[in-house]
């Protein structure tokens, strides 16, 4: 079937070549090996660049393991419930969030896991010798314990995409529905329990890498805000590149008004559930009103940093919250990759306020506060060195097998079906 609807609900044949995703991988590679060899340059020129490069390679990183991990845990709620919106994106979720993506993230942390404290106070044994708090915390964050948990968070995850992914590979090489059904109710079962383990895994993770940044704060909420921040993000992106191509194969196949619409939809709620978990954050820690946890805020209300912290408000919830409302937005491709690409651009912002105000070469000297654009270029330098990599990893392995699960035609069923 080679059909798609116009914007008038009719169907007209449609396929104007075919979705090439593919053809990305180059420039990502090209990209992010340049940019990665300039922050390598940087890092060993003098002890005031290397913190700087650190400290803009954890935002790198970190962004992008949002996006990682964000369509890992798409993937799992999609082998967990099977709703019909993530079988058109599945491919994408698994080439973004599969083993090779995930084991790569891991790889590009090793310039802040071996020296951790070029980023971490509490990985300074100077700072730990004059600090209870961190002395008091010490049990848990210090390095080797760290690593330790680091290498398992990645090995459970890449273990389990693995599994994942071959599974569906088995169940499209059978071509056979009645047998797949097996191997589908078993990632079924797998899913529920991989939506435990993420949360789990991926809380203390965040916990690990983010949160103690700032080791003197915590918050009950963080985790399960940036676990919300992530999918966020991931399915902007994940919406994005279909709505983009939606007059190619083979997504012209399967595009429909009510497809767009669940994906919009999707990104409603997960606008409304970023802004909750904020919110709750925010309040929980205003109604405490303690100076260690209050810390978090205060950082984030000097100079440019609270004029960014009003642009995650209002671009991250309000402009997409009212116009996530419109039907018409929700209807038309071309609309909604607007939608999806302003979040996705919005995320970048909120991630970057979550990671800058924490890391060294942006803390407070005597005092005179850094300013938001101190050593910006080597935010941008690693955000590009990361994002170009984690490009060319999505990018091949899209291209190796079609965007679209050959062994669920619920999608299709669907089109041959509406009104």
């Amino acid at each position: 079937m080679n059909q798609t609807l116009t914007q008038e609900g009719t169907r007209t044949n449609a396929g104007e070549g075919m979705a090439d995703v593919g053809r990305l991988a180059p420039l990502g590679g090209l990209v992010g090996v340049g940019c990665l060899i300039a922050c390598g340059v940087f890092f060993t020129m003098s002890p005031e660049y290397r913190l700087a490069v650190a400290g803009s390679w954890m935002f790198g990183w970190y962004f992008w393991l949002t996006i990682t991990m964000g369509m890992f845990s798409l993937s799992i709620l999609n082998h967990a419930i099977r709703p019909t919106w993530t079988v058109s994106l599945l491919r994408q979720f698994e080439s973004g969030g599969g083993p090779l993506a995930i084991t790569v993230m891991g790889v590009l942390f090793l310039p802040i896991a071996l020296m951790p404290q070029n980023v971490y106070e509490w990985a300074n044994p100077d700072r730990v010798a004059h600090d209870a708090i961190l002395q008091h915390k010490e049990a848990y964050l210090n390095h080797t314990f760290w690593l330790l948990r680091f290498a398992i968070y990645f090995l459970i995850w890449i273990a389990y995409s693995a599994y994942m992914k071959s599974s569906v590979k088995r169940q499209e090489a059978m071509g056979d529905r009645e047998a797949g059904r097996k191997l589908e109710m078993g990632r079924s079962s797998w899913g529920a329990f991989g939506i435990v383990m993420f949360f789990l895994t991926y809380t203390f993770g965040v916990i690990d890498w983010l949160m103690s940044l700032q080791a003197h704060w915590s918050s009950t909420m963080f985790g399960l805000w940036q676990i919300v921040a992530s999918a966020l993000g991931a399915m902007s992106f994940a919406v994005f590149v279909a709505c983009v191509n939606a007059k190619k194969n083979p997504y012209t196949e399967i595009m429909s008004p009510n497809l767009t619409k669940d994906w919009g939809n999707i990104l409603f709620m997960l606008t409304m559930l970023w802004a909750y978990t904020a919110i709750s954050q925010f309040l929980i820690i205003w109604n405490g009103n303690l100076p260690d946890t209050a810390l978090y805020y205060a950082r984030r209300t000097r100079q440019l940093w609270n004029a960014m912290g009003m642009v995650t408000i209002v671009g991250q919830f309000l402009v997409p919250w009212m116009t996530l409302l419109s039907p018409r937005v929700k209807r038309y491709p071309r609309l909604l990759a607007q939608m999806a690409g302003w979040i996705f651009c919005i995320h970048i912002v909120d991630v970057y306020l979550a990671v800058g105000p924490d890391i060294p070469s942006k803390l407070p000297v005597g005092t005179t506060y850094r300013a938001m654009g101190d050593n910006i270029w080597f935010d941008v330098l690693a955000f590009f060195a990361v994002g170009g990599i984690w490009l060319y990893v999505y990018a091949s392995q899209v291209a190796k097998r079609s965007l679209i699960v050959s062994y669920d035609h619920r999608l299709q069923e669907a089109l041959t079906h509406a009104h």
